[in-house]
């Protein structure tokens, strides 16, 4: 099923960018779920457009106003928020139609099977895998094992931060 649904969702980007970008074809047509992905792009691009610009205006402002930049930086500001944009949109997008399908149906599962353990069980590996995935702990991890001349290992401190993580959500499914 997942994959035959990378598959179809894989033709109907293809479609889509056909009909949009490489054919010229005076009325175009779009499938219902052409248009169903072609919307949730869409709103992506606005959700990261909202979280990006307000950000990219204040650099400018102090930019321009308290530490001047170059023309050089400020063309380099612009060109690096137009693919920031561009980039975070088609990752959002991505994980969208790939892995949230995913996460939903082992959370329909683990709940369907009314199982208390296997919800804590699943609850706490989630919680200490995204947490050892998550890029702010491993700069984190890097930033402490380098103030602390080694001392302080960074394998040591993502896996007690993982583990805390799960923890903390098996503490919340017990809730």
């Amino acid at each position: 099923l997942l994959i035959n649904l990378k598959f179809s969702v894989g033709e109907y980007i293809l479609t889509i960018s056909k009909k949009l970008f490489f054919l010229s074809i005076k009325k175009i047509t779009l499938t219902i779920n052409e248009v169903i992905l072609l919307k949730e792009l869409i709103q992506n691009f606005k959700e990261v457009v909202s979280a990006v610009i307000p950000i990219a205006i204040l650099i400018l402002l102090i930019g321009l106003t308290i530490v001047p930049f170059s023309g050089e930086m400020i063309f380099s500001l612009i060109v690096g928020c137009i693919f920031m944009i561009f980039g975070m949109t088609l990752f959002l997008f991505g994980a969208n139609i790939s892995m949230m399908p995913v996460g939903k149906a082992v959370g329909n599962y683990v709940v369907q099977k009314r199982s208390l353990p296997i919800l804590v069980f699943v609850g706490f590996i989630v919680g200490v895998v995204i947490t050892i995935a998550e890029p702010d702990v491993q700069v984190l991890a890097n930033q402490v094992a380098s103030v602390s001349n080694g001392e302080v290992s960074k394998t040591v401190l993502i896996a007690a931060v993982s583990i805390g993580v799960g923890i903390f959500v098996v503490i919340g499914f017990l809730r």
